[in-house]
């Protein structure tokens, strides 16, 4: 396995996008791909995406929004979303982000612990920003 983690060009649209819809065939079409404020990553096992990941700026609080992220089944459990977790929070603290945000949904064991395991712990915010009615929500400081 020869693998990186790279920001997103625009060839790895399609991928992401079939990565995207095999991972998530209930959620419909990937949409996000299109949104300006988002950052993607992707994993590459030599050219082959294998795992994508986004990060969105909200400059008034200094936040990183980790935004949805996904590794092949063939590719989990080395560590991908780790390094896709890490890529993001770089790319946060150089542009002067000092907080990191995200969630999981409560079935979702192995992305939670992999924010634990990156040090995010889990909060309360004021409000729901999700979108979702049960999530975790998860914090860290940059």
């Amino acid at each position: 396995m020869n693998l990186s983690v790279r920001k997103a060009r625009v060839e790895h649209t399609g991928a992401v996008q079939e990565l995207y819809e095999t991972l998530f065939p209930a959620d419909g079409p990937f949409k996000a791909w299109a949104t300006p404020d988002v950052i993607w990553f992707v994993a590459l096992d030599d050219k082959k995406v294998v795992g994508f990941a986004g990060v969105r700026f909200i400059r008034r609080s200094k936040t990183a929004e980790l935004v949805i992220s996904g590794v092949a089944t063939t590719h989990q459990g080395r560590g991908i979303q780790r390094r896709l977790i890490s890529a993001r929070e770089r790319a946060a603290r150089k542009v002067g982000m000092t907080r990191a945000v995200s969630y999981t949904i409560p079935q979702n064991a192995p992305s939670a612990t992999n924010l634990a395991k990156r040090g995010y712990s889990t909060y309360r915010p004021k409000t729901a920003w999700s979108g979702r009615r049960s999530v975790v929500y998860w914090e860290k400081r940059l």
